[in-house]
């Protein structure tokens, strides 16, 4: 925790680049220093931090536009979830994706802290607005129907938006020499197994995905001890700038607060 909170001092302190606005780095970092407070056990100042974060993020978000909206509008969500108002995140995430068209760096955020907070639900809208609306890679069309296919195996909603569809036509290939995303969607659908995905696995980074999402079918099916080894793993590679290493390391502490949930 101190050491946390030294190198956001260490950040603050740095000069802003050009395309920065102080008005909007500040705030990120009070959320980031409310964050350390808040996993270090010190809910008191954490909550106090995570207000006045709000407090910024609010003024911000009255004059800002496009990206700088955007990313203020996603900061709000984080907030808004750490201090209790889980009704108020969604409109904050669909401000995020309003604001900044096409933007799918958001919309790979918000679904990613959703599926991460057990928003099961928001977490299919959101990846369903994004497939339907963003002008799409062939990679994240993979990655955004992985994650609406686990939001509705996980949330045991009776529709996944077409998810497991779009996957099995991803899959159906015999070119041997298939990108990785096509490799997880064949695991997605079954066509080969673990062993035969994380032999395929080159890099940490797709190590870290090939386990993630093994994780979340495990809990899917009630395998939680089996979750929880592979996401242990996901942050073992140390992938700190992939959403699946986010993503499990919210899991895991939902898992160790509430070790029914899923």
């Amino acid at each position: 925790g101190p050491t946390a909170l030294r190198h956001l001092d260490a950040g603050l302190a740095l000069p802003l680049r050009p395309s920065e606005s102080d008005s909007s780095f500040r705030p990120r970092f009070a959320v980031r220093r409310a964050q350390v407070l808040a996993s270090t056990g010190r809910p008191d100042e954490a909550r106090a931090r995570f207000v006045e974060a709000l407090e910024s993020l609010d003024a911000l978000a009255r004059f800002a536009e496009g990206r700088e909206l955007a990313e203020a509008q996603y900061e709000r969500a984080i907030v808004l979830q750490a201090l209790g108002r889980e009704g108020e995140v969604r409109a904050a995430l669909d401000a995020a994706f309003d604001a900044s068209a096409d933007n799918r760096s958001i919309a790979g955020l918000s679904v990613a802290f959703c599926l991460g907070h057990a928003r099961w639900s928001d977490a299919l809208d959101l990846s369903r607005r994004a497939r339907a609306q963003l002008t799409l890679e062939p990679a994240w069309q993979v990655y955004f129907a992985l994650w609406s296919k686990a939001a509705a195996r996980l949330g045991h909603l009776t529709d996944d938006a077409g998810a497991t569809s779009a996957l099995t036509a991803i899959a159906t290939t015999d070119d041997p020499h298939v990108p990785w995303t096509t490799r997880l969607a064949q695991r997605a659908v079954g066509q080969i197994t673990r062993e035969q995905l994380l032999a395929a696995a080159h890099t940490r980074g797709q190590r870290a995905e090939a386990l993630f999402y093994d994780a979340m079918e495990a809990l899917a099916t009630g395998d939680a001890a089996g979750a929880t080894r592979d996401l242990r793993e996901v942050l073992a590679t140390e992938t700190l700038h992939y959403h699946e290493y986010a993503m499990a390391w919210d899991t895991l502490r939902r898992l160790a607060e509430a070790p029914a949930a899923r």
